[in-house]
């Protein structure tokens, strides 16, 4: 950005219209982040190695390129929301998704300790 363009706003907007852009510009930027990661690395055992014979429908874990996890695992959401122990909670844009012992015990060893 160079310096008479930041100038330039500066002198248009008072302080507060300013805040409220820079806000949003941050805003779009974590946006951005948080929905477009890539994907790293597989964690645990593939599908075929745990045993499936297609491979395609299989829960699995991945790690994200933001350093957060990706699982693919049967949404079953309406079924549990309700029997959520009372200080767990979801947004509306969040799915309880279940994986098999298996999928998460055969992850264990990818999953680094702190």
């Amino acid at each position: 950005m160079s310096k008479s363009w930041t100038h330039a706003l500066t002198v248009k907007f008072s302080a507060r219209p300013m805040r409220k852009f820079r806000l949003h510009m941050i805003h779009s930027l974590v946006q951005l982040a948080v929905t477009s990661p890539d994907i790293i690395r597989r964690i645990g055992a593939s599908p075929q190695q745990r045993g499936s014979l297609d491979g395609g429908t299989c829960p699995d874990i991945f790690e994200l390129s933001d350093g957060s996890f990706a699982v693919i695992g049967a949404d079953r959401t309406e079924s549990l929301d309700g029997k959520l122990p009372t200080d767990a909670g979801r947004s509306s844009d969040e799915r309880i998704v279940v994986i098999t012992r298996e999928t998460l015990i055969r992850a264990k060893f990818d999953i680094p300790d702190v």
